[in-house]
C-alpha cells in the first residue's frame, strides 16, 4: 500500500493575535490516511526561517506573547499502513499584540484647594506602554457632568478659581504596540477655597 499524498495543503483559521486560538485543517490527502499529527512553527515576517514551537502538537494553538511580530505555520503529517507524508500551511499574517487593558485605574493625589496642584498616577496596565496622555475633567460636585478642561493635558494640574465647588477627574489614554485604551479616575470631593 502506498503512503498518503497531499493534494491540498492544510489551512489555518482564527485570528493571529496574542491570546487568540488558531485551528488547523488536515488538508486533503489521497491514500486514505488513518491518522494525523500536527507541528506548529514560528517563522519570520515572510513565513521563512521557521522554528518548531515546543509542545505545540495539537490541531489548535493558542498564540503566545512571544509570537508577536512573527508569522505562524502548521505542518500536518498524515499516516496510513504504507507510511507517512507531511504538508505545510501557508503562513499566517504577522501576529499582533493585545491592546492594553487597565489593571488599576488612575488616582488623583493632592489637596483639593484652589491654587494647589493635583497629580495623576497609580494606573497599571496589562501591556508594555509606548505612550500615555492625560486630560483633566471638571465635574459636578458629585462627580457627574464632566467637561474636559482646555489645555489641562499634563500629569499635574493646578486648581483654579473656576474649579471651586467642582469635583475633579483625570482621563488617562495609553498606547501599546497592540492599540490604545482609556481609563478615568474616580471623582475627587469638591474643590474648596
Amino acid at each position: 500500500m502506498a503512503g498518503p499524498t497531499s493534494s491540498a495543503a492544510p489551512t489555518i483559521t482564527g485570528l493571529a493575535r496574542q491570546g487568540g486560538t488558531l485551528s488547523a485543517s488536515t488538508g486533503s490527502w489521497s491514500g486514505s490516511p488513518t491518522g494525523y499529527s500536527y507541528r506548529w512553527s514560528q517563522c519570520d515576517g515572510t513565513g521563512s526561517s521557521c522554528v518548531s514551537i515546543g509542545g505545540a502538537t495539537s490541531s489548535s494553538y493558542q498564540v503566545a506573547q512571544g509570537d508577536v511580530g512573527s508569522t505562524l505555520r502548521v505542518s500536518v503529517t498524515a499516516t496510513n499502513a504504507g507510511g507517512s507524508a507531511s504538508a505545510t500551511s501557508a503562513p499566517t499574517a504577522a501576529v499582533s499584540a493585545l491592546a492594553p487593558a487597565v489593571l488599576t485605574r488612575p488616582l488623583i493625589r493632592g489637596t483639593l484647594r484652589v491654587g494647589k496642584t493635583l497629580v495623576a498616577g497609580g494606573d497599571r496596565w496589562t501591556e508594555a506602554l509606548t505612550r500615555r496622555t492625560y486630560a483633566w475633567l471638571r465635574c459636578g460636585p458629585l462627580g457627574g457632568r464632566c467637561v474636559p478642561i482646555k489645555g489641562a493635558q499634563s500629569r499635574s494640574y493646578k486648581l483654579r478659581t473656576a474649579d471651586l465647588h467642582h469635583a475633579m477627574r483625570v482621563a488617562v489614554t495609553v498606547w501599546s504596540s497592540g492599540g490604545s485604551a482609556k481609563s478615568i479616575s474616580v471623582a475627587t470631593a469638591a474643590v474648596r477655597r
